[in-house]
């Protein structure tokens, strides 16, 4: 017999076609699936072995479908919680491996009291893997900076370490790739003053995380050298991650750090000056690549001093004005210029210095 649902019937349909005795044995199949409190108090006429037979058969139909659905409901909290103990067991492993790891390695004593080192094996290298696809990093070692200042500066109180790291980044470098954190400090008294480490801040630029000295490697072998992109990029070691075209935006960065570090040194020109009588400007720019900008240089031949040097986007007599411009602040005397005697260079020395009388 199959599986009735209360009120599921046609009764205009159940009394046109069926008997009387079909009619009263639905019914009743339908009083039995109805809760104790909605059913009727009428009682069928049907006979009592049938009524007795009926109810009995569609018991063991309900008993079968909660045991059913009890069943179900087991096997999906099993499910879970296989699933939540294999979870559980990697955490106490990794968390196990780590303490040995902590035990084993100890942190190595630097000379500076702001800085604590601790190596991590390679077994545990997984644990410190930063980004994901091509820009995957695995950071060997982890370093947390503090700030090298205990007092505060303006009012000599103690200073506080911050609740939060101010910055953390993981720094490739030659010698491998380092996960680097900052925690700074404030005073109490001054509480929108924060002390950073100058240590951490030395290890790269804001917003990159490739170390100085790979961006000298970079510019080493790219000036001196003579390298290609592509040859820069295949010398590299192979823990650093960096494309080819992101190569060109490390080496200009590097450049423009060669710009901050050499500062002309005015006094040196003018003994030279008074020395020979003058000085010799050499201007020249570098042949580009792939229709890049172009790098021109200023330098005095006498001292060997670099005067200016940049990236130009387009070689007229206007930029190569803009260019010189700091050359022509110095006002010092010039007896020659080297060129390539291009004419938009000669244009832009005509008439920017005073030549010797």
């Amino acid at each position: 017999m199959g599986s009735y649902a209360p009120c599921s019937f046609d009764q205009a349909v159940i009394r046109a076609t069926a008997p009387d005795y079909t009619r009263e044995m639905i019914a009743w199949a339908e009083w039995i699936w109805l809760p104790r409190r909605r059913r009727h108090p009428h009682r069928h006429l049907l006979p009592r072995k049938l009524r007795r037979h009926l109810h009995f058969r569609l018991r063991r139909m309900r008993q079968r479908q909660r045991r059913a659905a009890r069943e179900r409901r087991k096997r999906q909290w099993y499910r879970l919680g296989k699933i939540a103990l294999l979870i559980l067991l990697g955490v106490m492993i990794a968390l196990l491996l780590y303490a040995v790891a902590s035990a084993w390695l100890p942190p190595v004593q630097s000379s500076s009291p702001s800085l604590s080192i601790r190596v991590v094996p390679c077994y545990l290298a997984m644990s410190f893997v930063v980004g994901s696809g091509q820009k995957t990093v695995v950071c060997t070692e982890r370093r947390h900076y503090q700030p090298e200042f205990d007092h505060c500066l303006l009012c000599g109180a103690a200073l506080q370490s911050r609740r939060y790291l101010n910055w953390r980044k993981p720094i490739q470098m030659l010698s491998g790739n380092v996960y680097v954190t900052s925690r700074g400090r404030y005073c109490p008294h001054h509480p929108e003053l924060t002390y950073l480490s100058a240590e951490a801040a030395r290890l790269s630029l804001p917003h990159s995380t490739y170390g100085l000295d790979v961006l000298v490697r970079i510019g080493y072998q790219r000036d001196y050298q003579r390298m290609t992109h592509a040859q820069v990029h295949q010398a590299l070691p192979d823990h650093i991650r960096v494309s080819q075209r992101h190569l060109s935006n490390l080496y200009r960065e590097y450049l423009a750090l060669l710009t901050c570090a050499e500062r002309v040194d005015v006094e040196a020109l003018k003994a030279a000056a008074a020395k020979y009588g003058g000085l010799i400007l050499s201007v020249d720019g570098l042949e580009p690549e792939g229709g890049q900008p172009q790098l021109w240089v200023a330098r005095e031949v006498l001292t060997g001093k670099l005067l200016a040097a940049g990236w130009l986007p387009r070689v007229d007599e206007l930029t190569l004005k803009e260019f010189l411009a700091p050359v022509k602040a110095l006002d010092l005397p010039l007896l020659a210029t080297v060129s390539d005697k291009q004419s938009a260079l000669v244009r832009a020395l005509y008439c920017p210095y005073r030549t010797v009388p």
